[in-house]
């Protein structure tokens, strides 16, 4: 669905522990160009503008707010060898604890 937007597009979002790998892999694979952003940096973003309610909806917002006020923040999608080197590493962490 989003691939049948027109236009350069940039998806921005929070990361949330791991889970947000699955939507960053896809987005970078079907060429759209998605960057991981600082859960406090949004939080932040977000009290600088009186905004303290919280939801779905009011996030999205935000952030895309956020994007446009800061275009160059958050990283984007690391190398694979990279992502399988940080995933090998958490699950070793998993184990030892």
């Amino acid at each position: 669905m989003i691939q049948q937007l027109s236009g350069p597009m940039k998806v921005g979002f929070e990361a949330t522990g791991g889970h947000e790998w699955v939507l960053w892999t896809e987005l970078s694979a079907a060429g759209i160009v998605a960057v991981q952003l600082s859960p406090a940096q949004i939080k932040a973003f977000a009290l600088s503008r009186g905004t303290r309610a919280k939801t779905d909806r009011i996030d999205a917002e935000l952030i895309a707010r956020f994007m446009a006020f800061r275009p160059e923040a958050g990283r984007e999608l690391p190398d694979e060898n990279l992502r399988i080197l940080r995933t090998l590493t958490t699950r070793r962490a998993q184990l030892v604890d």
